[in-house]
């Protein structure tokens, strides 16, 4: 009798595995592909716990729970046991780590000992942004096809429109064109050409330390926190193991 028990609850146990072995992660209902290449990493603009409520539907409690303050929430599901790596889900709340909004905090503050911005108005600005660091953003391609982070794009698109500065791809582009032009002997339409180049980076200069610099990079911080995301999900699935 004891033997036939025994065997009873290996046989279920067998079952149990193999029904668990099939079965993939789901992928959350609405997140987004974290960038054109990628199949298995998704951001979501839901809460940590909407999340979580979700996997803990699917798959039972976590398997790991962290918590480290500021730094962030990471939770493991695991869906199957294999090695080196299991099958699972992780799912991270607020680790990300972006640099844009630093940036833009230090241009502002720039702007602040040239008394374009108070030190009230900066310490409020700086409260309500700094938390954007610890977000994630998608990844999209640059002008050259490479896969850049979105809050990077977007501080590379301000800092263009404030910093004529010579640094624009616009104003090097006209530059290049009148030397270009000069050497094959069209001297006044290059002439032209280099002054009109000149006079676009002296009002990048002015614009970049001036009152209205001040709202042009406080409206980057708005885009940048308007594509943030606070969850990421990584799923790993490993179908030919199976």
């Amino acid at each position: 009798m004891k033997v036939k028990c025994l065997i009873l609850v290996v046989l279920l146990a067998f079952l149990a595995a193999g029904s668990y072995a099939q079965r993939k992660p789901s992928v959350y209902p609405g997140a987004v592909p974290f960038s054109p290449v990628s199949e298995m990493a998704f951001l979501i603009n839901d809460s940590y716990d909407e999340v979580k409520a979700f996997y803990v539907k699917e798959n039972g409690s976590p398997n790991r729970e962290d918590d480290v303050g500021e730094q962030g929430k990471r939770t493991f599901f695991r869906y199957y046991a294999r090695m080196p790596e299991s099958d699972g889900v992780y799912i991270h709340y607020r680790s990300g780590r972006s640099k844009a909004v630093n940036r833009v905090l230090n241009e502002i503050r720039g702007l602040m000992t040239l008394g374009h911005i108070s030190q009230e108005k900066f310490d409020e600005t700086e409260r309500r942004y700094t938390p954007y660091n610890n977000y994630f953003f998608l990844q999209k391609e640059d002008d050259q096809g490479n896969l850049v982070s979105v809050d990077e794009l977007i501080y590379d698109k301000y800092h263009k429109k404030m910093g004529g500065v010579g640094e624009t791809e616009d104003v090097q582009d006209m530059i290049k064109r009148a030397e270009g032009l000069i050497k094959s002997g069209r001297v006044q339409e290059g002439a032209d050409l280099m002054k009109r180049a000149q006079q676009l980076m002296l009002e990048g200069a002015e614009t970049a330390v001036d009152e209205e610099a001040v709202s042009i990079w406080l409206d980057c911080l708005e885009e940048i926190a308007a594509n943030a995301y606070p969850v990421r999900i990584n799923i790993q699935y490993f179908p030919h193991w199976e």
